[in-house]
């Protein structure tokens, strides 16, 4: 405490002596050699207070003229669109996903395209576009189209897909039915079904007499049981859904059976075509 009183004694006196007593110019002398003599002390002080303040918050200040409010607010507008797109991308993407795994097996052989519009002459078809990444160099007639939800139907030329639809279209196909938490499939044979060219498919070879024998109502599943120019991994995806069974009118004896297809296929905006890639 003794030795801590004579130094501030000897540098208050020193003050003093600088300040009223000795000539300026031997005053700046001896403060340029007071400063050299505590230099030791004075730089590694400088040092931590200059590391303080910068960990406290000595963050460079932003250069340029500060954003007036207007422009915060068309940037953050500019922002939210990004992430508005980005989600929908990410939305496409985990759709896309979806379907290809509802498909089962087959989906790892098919590629996604977007429709790009349906057909100007009337009939149920679709017209493809590449997405970004891809072409349609690579559709070739017969390829099968799909969704999640099943069969969509086939690529006709170049990039336009027949519907299952279309007055065009035919397939056999086999029925089948959810019963206590299991699919059974049913003993009606296999039966061709046809397009409307009306966004339905129909059943009309069979008897009344014969979707009785069967059991056919309405509701039950409808599947392709085709093996001509259809691939096996695709034998038992759906068609569509019986929605009416009713007896013919020109044909009474005869059962009308119209079969719903499973989506909206004329308002499809994406689908996959089995290319085998």
């Amino acid at each position: 405490m003794l030795r801590f009183n004579v130094v501030l004694i000897f540098l208050l006196g020193t003050g003093v002596l600088g300040a009223f007593v000795l000539p300026p110019g031997l005053s700046a002398t001896l403060q340029g050699r007071a400063d050299l003599l505590l230099m030791p002390v004075s730089r590694p002080v400088r040092a931590a207070a200059l590391a303080v303040s910068d960990r406290l918050g000595g963050a460079e200040k932003p250069s340029g003229p500060a954003r007036t409010r207007a422009e915060l607010e068309e940037e953050n507008k500019r922002l939210l669109t990004q992430v508005a797109a980005l989600d929908a991308q990410l939305a496409a993407f985990q759709q896309r996903d979806a379907q290809r795994t509802a498909l089962g097996p087959s989906g790892q052989y098919c590629e996604s395209f977007a429709v790009s519009g349906g057909d100007a002459g009337g009939r149920a078809s679709l017209s493809l576009a590449a997405l970004p990444g891809s072409s349609t160099a690579h559709l070739e007639p017969g390829q099968p189209v799909l969704n999640g939800y099943g069969l969509v139907g086939r690529i006709a030329n170049g990039v336009r897909v027949q519907l299952l639809t279309d007055v065009g279209f035919r397939v056999t196909a086999s029925f089948g039915r959810f019963a206590k938490d299991a699919f059974l499939k049913l003993d009606a044979p296999p039966i061709a079904v046809g397009g409307d060219g009306r966004g339905r498919l129909r059943i009309s070879q069979l008897s009344v007499a014969q979707v009785k024998q069967y059991g056919l109502a309405q509701g039950d599943w409808v599947m392709l049981d085709d093996h001509e120019g259809w691939p096996m991994l695709l034998q038992g995806q759906k068609l569509g859904q019986i929605e009416t069974i009713v007896p013919q009118p020109r044909k009474p004896l005869f059962a009308d059976i119209v079969v719903r297809p499973s989506d909206d296929l004329a308002g499809l905006r994406e689908v996959m075509v089995m290319t085998g890639r």
